[in-house]
């Protein structure tokens, strides 16, 4: 025997339902069976006597206060169950339903003979599981169309084929030691790899700001901006410019320069076909003029980093003797606008899936590569919206021909060390070179 939470002692057949509260008990029970009976009718009213007794059970354990509640819910109670009864049978219905779908499914299985071997399906072999998707690299972004040259003269004929088809075009060139490397400047690599950052344009002006109020502490002018952006490029930090040429040889001689680190890898060279029409660029504003353009909209008003033009900047190299040594200017990098209906032009021109990260991580300068020998208008295949994009051609160095035309170069261009870097400074980087071999 125990005491209940007001001192009284209860124990087990001590009270017994009143007859108000056998009826309601019978009652309740009745109503629950009646329940079930419309959820399940296979368990129809005989459930009664089973729900009658559990619950006569419950009642006979509890004083007479809780056996009178019972009695009271037995109107509410019968709903709940009602409730719940339909919600298991709902349950129960969609159960059934999964087992029939899986063995309609099983029954109707079967192999296509064309995706596996006879003797797999003979012995009832299971195929292989999906691998997962190969990344796309720049080099694949840079391959499609490229044309591979082995000997000067394919290398000749393929540069005068391009000057060819493209002589109302103004061409620009940059050479790359590795063919593996993305086309992008170096202010972009040092977002990503230094301060692990996306090259957006908030970030890019952002680091250029920065530059430009540590070169005011320092007390160095930085005007004109475009000026004192070039002047940092040519000194080694990182800013959006990317160096090109007007000379196709200069470009190449960059791709095949001699380097021991990088001697065996194949090396290419990207020439892209700008309009004749250059853009009025604001060379003597102190300030960078692409600082004022903070959206998207604004930014796509001006062609910036769509694609479908480029700002090329070819600065007076007087007094700059390495600029004129090699021809030089610069392309401006603006972070790509790359949607995912552009990559779905890219996968559809490729013929295989791109997403807008590995379109970005390939290249700041987007275009459209095509075939060397072809001008865009004759390439079969290119979108009709990809159309619009700057075309391009890109030339593939395998790194056994990377001595051959570095002697060629230098043999019938003369272009050396010597001749590239005849500064100073280029004297200098030559000593240190020649120290460390």
């Amino acid at each position: 025997m125990t005491e209940d939470r007001d001192g009284q002692s209860r124990g087990r057949g001590r009270s017994r339902p009143s007859k108000s509260v056998d009826d309601s008990l019978r009652l309740l029970s009745d109503r629950a069976a009646a329940a079930a009976a419309r959820t399940n009718p296979r368990g129809g009213r005989r459930d009664s006597p089973a729900i009658e007794h559990v619950l006569r059970r419950i009642a006979a354990q509890y004083p007479s206060e809780i056996q009178e509640q019972l009695a009271r819910g037995a109107t509410v109670l019968p709903a709940e169950w009602e409730r719940a009864m339909e919600t298991g049978s709902r349950a129960q219905s969609t159960f059934r339903e999964l087992l029939d779908f899986s063995a309609n499914a099983a029954a109707n299985a079967s192999s296509d003979p064309k995706l596996y071997p006879d003797v797999e399906l003979d012995e009832e072999q299971k195929p292989a599981p999906p691998t997962a998707r190969r990344r796309n690299s720049p080099q694949a972004f840079f391959g499609k169309h490229a044309v591979t040259v082995r000997t000067v003269e394919e290398y000749l004929r393929v540069v005068a084929t391009i000057q060819s088809n493209y002589s109302g075009y103004r061409l620009v060139w940059r050479g790359q030691q590795n063919a593996e490397w993305a086309v992008q400047s170096s202010l972009h690599r040092h977002l990503r790899e230094n301060e692990k950052v996306p090259a957006t344009e908030e970030n890019l002006v952002g680091y250029e700001k920065r530059a430009f109020a540590s070169a005011a502490r320092w007390g160095i002018p930085t005007a004109p901006a475009m000026g004192f952006l070039s002047r940092l490029q040519h000194n080694g930090a990182p800013t959006r410019l990317l160096d090109v040429s007007r000379d196709p040889n200069v470009a190449s001689w960059f791709a095949v320069e001699s380097d021991e680190q990088l001697e065996s890898a194949p090396a290419r060279v990207v020439v892209w076909a700008l309009d004749q029409n250059g853009r009025d660029l604001m060379t003597d504003s102190a300030e960078l003029f692409w600082h004022d353009w903070t959206t998207e909209s604004i930014r796509r008003e001006f062609d910036w980093g769509t694609g479908t033009s480029m700002w090329p900047w070819f600065p007076p190299a007087a007094g700059n003797e390495r600029m004129r040594a090699q021809r030089a200017g610069f392309l401006l990098g603006a972070s790509s606008i790359v949607t995912t209906p552009v990559a779905e032009l890219y996968s559809e021109y490729f013929g295989q899936d791109w997403n807008t990260t590995e379109i970005a991580n390939a290249t700041s300068f987007l275009g459209v590569p095509v075939p060397f020998e072809r001008h865009p208008d004759e390439v079969e295949g290119i979108p009709s919206d990809l159309r619009g994009y700057v075309p391009f051609v890109t030339i593939h160095l395998p790194a056994g021909f990377k001595t051959a035309l570095r002697t060629h170069l230098e043999e019938t261009a003369g272009l050396d060390a010597a001749a590239i870097y005849p500064d100073f400074a280029g004297l200098i980087r030559e000593l240190k070179r020649s120290s460390s071999e």
